[in-house]
């Protein structure tokens, strides 16, 4: 229990978010110049490692870790 406040999970949430849109944009640009499926793969180890991050969060730097990782793989697939 990391007893986070409101205000700290719609931070981590508007930081996954942001993400998720700079994931989109990256995915496009690579999209267009590298194979699909290998990008499919790293976007799936993104989101392997932030849920990872997330189960086994013992400090904010961990959530906020599964927020970069999570958002950029979502957006970037």
């Amino acid at each position: 229990n990391l007893d986070y406040s409101f205000r700290q999970a719609g931070f981590v949430v508007a930081l996954m978010t942001g993400c998720q849109m700079v994931g989109q944009l990256l995915g496009g640009y690579l999209g267009d110049r590298f194979d699909k499926r290998l990008l499919c793969c790293l976007c799936m180890l993104g989101h392997a490692t932030g849920l990872a991050l997330v189960a086994y969060a013992e400090n904010p730097l961990m959530v906020v870790g599964f927020a970069l990782f999570h958002g950029l793989g979502w957006g970037t697939r």
